[in-house]
């Protein structure tokens, strides 16, 4: 009987196993039937599509087949990429490597041949001849980690074996809103990844969104094709302001892409290799301060005071003086970014370098417009290389190890982010370390120290001086736009030294010149400038060009090159709103010179142009009066005046004017009316009572030309014609 009971335990221990493994096979089974039906109805893995943080309003591919199949960069695409070209299925024994990210990936302001992916494809073949190696640049001007990870999904379609990101510096480009991002677990994250290869998820996660935003109208935020930024907008820099919750929005949504990015890479088969950004601490000045709360209008004054009396004690080598005032001034406020940047400047000057590395930093955190990436990003990079097990080259270290006291600048940098040639090239070798590190390349690198100089010589052999200077030209010009001048003026400084024929340099570096207070040098370029033989349409900043110079010299009294400069912007184009407006003001002044100088026919034609170009101008027909009464014209002079007293009847110094034409032309009556119109509308007019005086002392009323030859000494003390005329009607009435 217990064997039997036995045997009946035992066979029910095995059926309950058959049905379980059953049960598990029948699941299996459905779920894999289900991934080939939905497979087949055209639903794609989530991984691959989805953001759930933003969404793109189309996804039109990078790459698209050229005539003789090869997959190559779409033309509409080329205002963002550079133009590359492989094979749709790679060639056996290929290595595909994808560089991505964003502009120092593309190698702004330069090219791809000059960018660190442009170095890899000259190195790479020599540290590994065993291998083909393509490199692909695939970086993107502005493109931020969202934007790279949705362009991965594309890439991996492509057989990739490597990809090499570099990205982080353009997260605060684009306007978005989140409505919410929790920090999820490394754990969530990883299985979320392993369920977002499949279709089956993807559907049923599908079906949950819909069902969520139906009911929700806070929908996911939507971004156009391409890359708006906020500052490509008006009044963009305006826009941006200090926010905590959206600034820790951000860094989850850079952590989630950094793990998604790993994710694609991973379902291709790819390796990761992630490049830690470096940026320009040192000659990097921020792209927006705002002041922290509790700043009151009265002490924003005080702090104010304080920065003047620092920058200009910084300006006359007084550096503790300086100092002493920034740290008063970073006492009511220590999160402005431009006074701690000022503060870095005052400490590296008094060679306290730990101490002015730490004040650069704080600038950097606490930019309102964060177009560098911050630390804590940094920081977010290296866990998720960590925790996902790939592998992670710290280019911001490697730089702060090679720089005078460890303040990367412009040594290493073009601008604010963007390396030198040399900065992308020896980038370059320190991925391929990376590479045969981990096994990459054929063991045993033959890239010599020989091989490595003759590549580099090649290279730089091969660059075109002119186009890299016309490069940084518009790389200082949009330094200019975004208020940062001196940087501005160095990047076009060594613009004209590469290509010291482009006009346009001349003009930017001659308006930045100006804009810093060295009008001498501006001068000199833009009269380099205008020596040129432009055509305004191709060069609509030649006109302008005239009018600074216009501006320059006549605040140096040379008035009738300024007119002449004036007339001719206007001449190349006349609808230049400043030239028009500074017109008036400048014939007015070189009239008025002439007068001066007795050179009254010549004062006499500025003013008949002033009049011509504002004719209601009651004050341009009183000059041209007043100059045709000088040169003894007098019925003329009458006539223009009193045109000029209808359109402008309370005017006393046409009243003036009008009564010593008519005293020069015998009418004394009308002389007195308007004297005596000009002293009721203007009791303090000096010359008014003068010309009074005179004709009441001509006509014998020497009681009441004494009135007013007092009024004139009351109001100038010092006038010699006025006491001898006093003294003289004193001695008639003896």
């Amino acid at each position: 009987m217990s064997k039997i009971k036995t045997t009946l335990a035992i066979e029910s221990r095995i059926s309950l196993r058959k049905k379980v493994l059953f049960s598990l096979l029948t699941t299996l089974l459905f779920f894999g039937a289900l991934e080939i039906v939905l497979t087949v109805a055209g639903v794609r893995p989530l991984l691959y599509d989805e953001d759930p943080h933003v969404g793109f309003v189309s996804s039109i591919p990078l790459f698209v087949e050229g005539k003789n199949g090869e997959m190559m960069t779409a033309p509409n695409k080329l205002r963002w990429f550079n133009a590359q070209q492989f094979e749709r299925n790679k060639p056996e024994g290929v290595i595909r490597v994808f560089c991505v990210g964003g502009s120092t990936t593309y190698g702004r302001p330069y090219a791809d041949s000059t960018s660190f992916c442009g170095w890899l494809r000259e190195y790479l073949p020599v540290a590994d001849p065993t291998k083909t190696w393509e490199v692909i640049n695939a970086g993107g001007i502005s493109y931020a980690s969202y934007r790279v990870a949705k362009l991965m999904e594309e890439l991996a379609s492509y057989e990739p074996d490597v990809f090499v990101i570099y990205s982080g510096h353009n997260e605060f480009l684009e306007e978005r809103t989140y409505s919410g991002i929790i920090e999820t677990p490394e754990a969530v994250l990883g299985m979320q990844a392993a369920l977002g290869h499949t279709r089956t998820y993807s559907f049923m996660a599908g079906l949950l969104h819909r069902s969520r935003t139906s009911k929700n109208t806070s929908a996911t935020p939507v971004l156009s094709e391409e890359v708006d930024t906020i500052l490509d907008h008006s009044a963009g820099l305006e826009r941006y302001t200090r926010d905590e919750k959206l600034e820790a929005d951000i860094m989850a949504h850079y952590r989630y892409n950094l793990a998604r990015m790993v994710d694609i890479a991973q379902s291709a088969n790819a390796r990761v290799i992630f490049i830690s950004p470096a940026s320009n601490l040192g000659n990097a000045s921020p792209f927006k301060s705002e002041h922290g709360g509790g700043m009151t209008e009265l002490l924003v004054r005080d702090w104010e005071a304080l920065l003047l009396s620092a920058q200009r004690d910084l300006a006359a080598e007084h550096y503790e003086e300086a100092l002493s005032a920034i740290n008063r001034a970073l006492a009511m406020d220590p999160h402005h970014a431009h006074t701690l940047y000022l503060r870095g400047q005052v400490l590296e000057a008094l060679e306290r370098y730990e101490d002015a590395k730490a004040s650069y930093t704080a600038a950097l955190e606490n930019d309102v417009c964060p177009l560098r990436i911050l630390p804590k990003m940094r920081a977010i990079l290296a866990e998720t290389a960590v925790s996902r097990g790939v592998d992670i080259f710290d280019y911001d270290r490697f730089l702060v190890e090679r720089s005078a006291h460890g303040i990367p600048g412009d040594e290493w940098f073009l601008d604010h982010v963007h390396p030198t040639v040399e900065g992308h090239r020896l980038l370059a070798l320190e991925v391929i370390k990376v590479m045969e590190t981990d096994g990459l390349l054929h063991e045993g690198s033959v890239l010599s120290d020989d091989s490595i100089q003759k590549i580099r010589a090649r290279v730089l052999a091969g660059i075109d001086d002119e186009a890299q200077g016309i490069a940084l030209r518009n790389l200082g010009n949009v330094l200019n736009w975004a208020g940062k001048k001196e940087e501005a003026y160095a990047a076009a400084t060594k613009a004209l030294k590469l290509a010291p024929g482009d006009a346009y340099t001349h003009y930017l570096l001659g308006d930045l010149a100006g804009s810093l207070g060295e009008t001498t040098e501006a001068e000199e370029h833009f009269r380099e400038l205008i020596r040129f033989d432009l055509n305004t349409r191709d060069a609509p900043y030649f006109p302008d060009a005239h009018y600074q110079l216009a501006q320059i010299v006549g605040a140096r009294g040379n008035t009738g090159e300024s007119v002449k400069l004036i007339q001719k912007t206007l001449e190349l184009q006349p609808d230049h709103k400043g030239a028009e407006a500074a017109l008036p003001i400048v014939l007015e002044a070189h009239g008025k010179k002439l007068l001066q100088r007795g050179r009254t026919a010549e004062a006499v034609a500025i003013f008949r142009k002033l009049v011509s170009v504002d004719p209601k101008n009651g004050m341009a027909a009183n000059f041209l009066g007043a100059a045709l009464i000088q040169d003894k014209k007098i019925p003329e002079a009458i006539e223009v005046l009193e045109t000029a007293v209808v359109n402008d009847p309370q005017n006393p110094g046409i009243h003036n004017n009008l009564g010593s034409a008519f005293a020069q032309s015998g009418n004394g009556e009308e002389a007195a009316h308007h004297f005596e119109t000009a002293i009721q509308l203007n009791s303090d007019h000096a010359d008014a009572h003068l010309n009074y005086a005179r004709l009441l002392e001509s006509t014998g009323k020497l009681e009441l030309a004494a009135k007013h030859y007092r009024a004139v000494l009351n109001l100038q003390p010092v006038s010699a014609e006025a006491e001898e005329a006093m003294n003289r009607i004193q001695q008639q009435a003896k």
